[in-house]
């Protein structure tokens, strides 16, 4: 169950001192920013221009790697970006330090989902039980699914459990905070909640399964994904609703990133445009190294 926030309490109850420090450490997030005319100029430099103009930026590591695949590439500008997230974290109150915590596990969501997947293809079964057995918290959840794969022989039911586990903390760190936190950050959980119960259902509908995300979300904005993806046939649907959920989270960060700074909506707001930012220079660096496009490369990814 999530905790739905009553909307004008006021933050008197938290003490506004406690924000100082994330708040500094945000607007400093924020300041790492690429300009438009930087991402313009970084499209239309060859590949030598490309590095030497990343060597003004945040990015100055990434210029300097002679990566030797795309895989590698990738690995490098996440890298870059999880390093700049996680030092804001230390900064924040408790509370929401946990709750920033939960949201930054997608990271390693995203490769849970993909190691699965691939030790579910080329892995004997014992080794991958035992593989799954021995995952931490929050992704001990996911030895439960482990009767269902045995019986389907089909990642999709280790994968969907990653997905399910990460959204249940990310639920119960939302729950813990105060009630003027939960409200600053509800344009962000309940679409999430939303995506992730379709994404869920669609897939489960493409593998024959009945699968529920378990946590009841808006039918509404459920309703909205599903009428961007009715007419496309899967994995289509599912990177055209993606990319709707997507598109909402940056128009929500945009419009979060500078309002009330004593939460850690701010916070997740400069995280979710420092990762656009890395996945656009990601893919500006593919193009012209390999002729790559990240979009598209995650698709395939998201297929095994």
């Amino acid at each position: 169950m999530i905790a739905t926030p009553k909307r004008g309490q006021e933050l008197g109850r938290l003490p506004r001192m406690s924000y100082a420090a994330l708040t500094s450490a945000v607007s400093a997030l924020r300041s790492t920013l690429l300009p438009q005319v930087t991402l313009d100029e970084l499209r239309r430099s060859d590949v030598v221009s490309f590095r030497s103009a990343l060597e003004n930026t945040p990015y100055r590591d990434v210029a300097r790697i002679s990566a030797r695949s795309a895989d590698e590439l990738y690995a490098a500008v996440k890298r870059s970006v999880i390093n700049a997230e996680t030092q804001v974290l230390p900064y924040a109150p408790k509370r929401a330090r946990s709750y920033l915590s939960s949201y930054l596990l997608h990271w390693n969501a995203e490769e849970l989902k993909s190691e699965l997947a691939a030790r579910a293809t080329n892995a004997d079964p014992s080794a991958l039980q035992s593989y799954v057995e021995s995952l931490p918290n929050p992704w001990n959840d996911v030895k439960s699914s482990f009767d269902s794969f045995e019986k389907s022989h089909d990642p999709v039911d280790l994968t969907i459990a990653v997905d399910h586990a990460y959204i249940r903390q990310l639920v119960s760190s939302f729950n813990a905070l105060a009630d003027c936190e939960r409200y600053e950050l509800s344009g962000f959980i309940f679409p999430t909640l939303a995506w992730y119960a379709v994404k869920t259902q669609v897939i489960g509908k493409k593998y024959g399964k009945k699968l529920e995300i378990g946590i009841a979300s808006s039918r509404e904005l459920q309703e909205s994904f599903l009428s961007v993806m009715e007419r496309k046939r899967y994995p289509e649907n599912v990177a055209a609703g993606e990319e709707i959920y997507a598109s909402s989270m940056l128009e929500w960060a945009r419009n979060e990133a500078h309002r009330n700074q004593f939460s850690p909506a701010p916070a997740q707001a400069a995280f979710i445009l420092k990762e656009v930012e890395a996945k656009e220079v990601s893919e500006i660096f593919l193009q012209k190294l390999y002729g790559v496009n990240s979009q598209a490369r995650e698709t395939t990814r998201a297929r095994k």
